[in-house]
């Protein structure tokens, strides 16, 4: 890295190791530096004078490219701001579908190396997807058939929430259970929607540390005996990390006591 520090001027994320075996691996460096500084300028530029199409459609494509040839070739400061333009992008309003997928694609490009930014260095709001969610799954156009959305965007609009949620704000899930508390009456048809809302907001890989700001609404709904796949599935996904925490805890103390099979058992209703 301070080789690359010298050449390139600044401390790359995660360059392409594979093109170190390239026969002109000593070009490689100037050329992703002219590369990168273009889109930096030209998509910068697009952003300011809102073109959507062609220019930022074309400079985010361009960056997708960049990804696929060089690596994460780009400093963290330029991968954070990179980060707040395409997650404002994605979440602009009334945005054509097809733009919402150009862009959400980069996204989760950009957000995909979890290791390379911590949720010290960015926080995301999670209320600027919801309304992505619902203009997405909730179209009141939709059920008309005013508008036909491409089959790509709730795929899209999903794996952006997986990738996103991971720097929700740490009292984000004490805000969406009092946002969407209300609609938790099995007798109602938004009860659906409510537990729809929550497989794809709630936080699931939080540190331990934070577990009591992230997990408490699973004794929440053991409570309340709620048996839905989707929170099932949150469930599974809770105590799974806790029993690899349990495990590695262990590993560290030495010791040789069992691990309680009951907390995975009896939080699903397992017989």
């Amino acid at each position: 890295m301070a080789s690359f520090k010298a050449t390139l001027g600044f401390r790359p994320q995660r360059p392409s190791v594979y093109n170190n075996f390239l026969p002109y691996k000593d070009k490689l460096d100037e050329e992703s530096n002219k590369f990168l500084s273009e889109i930096k300028y030209s998509l910068g530029r697009a952003v300011v004078f809102k073109e959507i199409s062609p220019g930022i459609l074309y400079w985010s494509n361009r960056l997708a490219n960049f990804i696929k040839l060089y690596g994460r070739k780009f400093s963290k400061e330029d991968h954070l701001h990179f980060i707040h333009i395409f997650f404002e992008l994605v979440t602009a309003p009334n945005l054509d579908p097809q733009y919402v997928i150009a862009f959400g694609h980069v996204l989760i490009l950009l957000l995909k190396k979890k290791k390379l930014i911590s949720r010290d260095d960015l926080v995301l709001p999670w209320r600027p997807l919801l309304d992505l969610v619902d203009f997405t799954f909730y179209s009141k156009f939709e059920v008309h058939g005013l508008k036909k959305h491409p089959l790509k965007l709730e795929e899209t609009v999903k794996h952006v929430l997986y990738m996103s949620r991971v720097y929700f704000s740490d009292d984000s899930t004490q805000e969406m259970l009092d946002e969407w508390r209300p609609l938790l009456c099995p007798f109602d048809v938004k009860f659906a929607k409510a537990m729809f809302y929550f497989s794809l907001f709630l936080p699931t890989t939080l540190p331990s540390e934070k577990f009591d700001k992230g997990y408490k609404y699973v004794e929440l709904l053991r409570i309340h005996n709620l048996f839905v796949p989707d929170i099932t599935f949150l469930s599974a996904h809770h105590l799974l990390k806790e029993y690899f925490i349990a495990g590695k805890r262990r590993a560290q103390l030495n010791s040789t006591q069992p691990f309680n099979v009951s907390l995975l058992v009896v939080p699903l209703y397992i017989p």
